[in-house]
Protein backbone atom coordinates (compact mmCIF):
# COMPACT_ATOMS: atom_id res chain seq x y z
CA UNK A 1 0.00 0.00 0.00
CA UNK A 2 1.13 3.30 -1.43
CA UNK A 3 0.22 5.20 2.48
CA UNK A 4 2.48 2.54 4.42
CA UNK A 5 5.06 2.98 2.49
CA UNK A 6 4.73 6.81 2.88
CA UNK A 7 3.97 6.56 6.31
CA UNK A 8 7.68 4.69 7.15
CA UNK A 9 8.99 6.97 4.82
CA UNK A 10 8.35 9.88 6.81
CA UNK A 11 8.71 8.09 10.12
CA UNK A 12 12.56 7.29 9.13
CA UNK A 13 13.14 10.14 8.05
CA UNK A 14 11.97 12.44 10.50
CA UNK A 15 11.91 10.33 13.80
CA UNK A 16 8.70 10.56 16.24
CA UNK A 17 7.13 13.84 16.25
CA UNK A 18 5.84 12.51 12.65
CA UNK A 19 4.32 9.70 14.87
CA UNK A 20 0.90 11.60 15.22
CA UNK A 21 0.74 12.76 11.71
CA UNK A 22 1.13 8.83 10.97
CA UNK A 23 -2.04 8.63 13.46
CA UNK A 24 -3.81 11.14 11.89
CA UNK A 25 -3.64 9.25 8.22
CA UNK A 26 -4.73 6.40 9.89
CA UNK A 27 -7.61 8.32 11.42
CA UNK A 28 -8.79 9.37 8.21
CA UNK A 29 -8.51 6.04 6.09
CA UNK A 30 -10.85 4.55 8.96
CA UNK A 31 -12.89 7.22 8.51
CA UNK A 32 -13.60 7.66 4.65
CA UNK A 33 -13.42 3.50 4.96
CA UNK A 34 -16.87 4.43 6.59
CA UNK A 35 -18.09 6.96 3.90
CA UNK A 36 -16.32 9.99 5.45
CA UNK A 37 -18.04 9.93 8.48
CA UNK A 38 -17.74 8.50 11.78
CA UNK A 39 -19.78 9.23 14.42
CA UNK A 40 -19.04 8.39 18.29
CA UNK A 41 -20.72 9.24 20.94
CA UNK A 42 -19.43 10.94 23.98
CA UNK A 43 -20.26 8.69 26.31
CA UNK A 44 -18.34 5.77 24.33
CA UNK A 45 -15.37 8.44 24.70
CA UNK A 46 -15.66 9.06 28.41
CA UNK A 47 -15.21 4.94 28.87
CA UNK A 48 -11.76 5.13 27.70
CA UNK A 49 -9.70 4.86 31.14
CA UNK A 50 -7.28 8.56 31.42
CA UNK A 51 -4.01 5.68 31.20
CA UNK A 52 -5.58 4.60 27.68
CA UNK A 53 -2.10 4.65 25.35
CA UNK A 54 -1.92 4.00 21.97
CA UNK A 55 1.79 2.46 20.93
CA UNK A 56 2.85 2.90 17.29
CA UNK A 57 5.43 1.40 15.00
CA UNK A 58 6.84 1.07 11.51
CA UNK A 59 7.15 -3.29 11.05
CA UNK A 60 9.74 -2.85 8.67
CA UNK A 61 9.40 -6.86 7.97
CA UNK A 62 5.79 -6.40 6.32
CA UNK A 63 6.14 -2.59 5.81
CA UNK A 64 3.05 -1.73 8.22
CA UNK A 65 1.96 0.61 10.47
CA UNK A 66 0.68 -0.73 13.56
CA UNK A 67 -0.86 0.54 16.02
CA UNK A 68 -1.65 -1.18 19.21
CA UNK A 69 -4.33 0.05 22.38
CA UNK A 70 -3.04 -0.72 25.53
CA UNK A 71 -2.92 1.08 29.09
CA UNK A 72 0.16 3.19 30.98
CA UNK A 73 -0.29 2.51 34.36
CA UNK A 74 2.88 4.68 35.49
CA UNK A 75 4.35 7.23 34.63
CA UNK A 76 7.41 4.99 33.71
CA UNK A 77 6.69 4.68 30.18
CA UNK A 78 5.88 0.97 30.70
CA UNK A 79 3.29 0.35 27.89
CA UNK A 80 0.74 -2.75 28.55
CA UNK A 81 -2.28 -4.10 26.46
CA UNK A 82 -5.70 -4.11 27.96
CA UNK A 83 -6.10 -6.77 30.94
CA UNK A 84 -2.35 -7.25 31.33
CA UNK A 85 -2.36 -4.98 34.01
CA UNK A 86 -3.84 -7.23 36.68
Amino acid sequence: MNATRTIRRRLARHGKENTQTALNNLLWKIVMQNGGQLNVPLEDLKKVPANAALQATVDSATDNFVVVAGIRPSKSGLYLPPGAEN
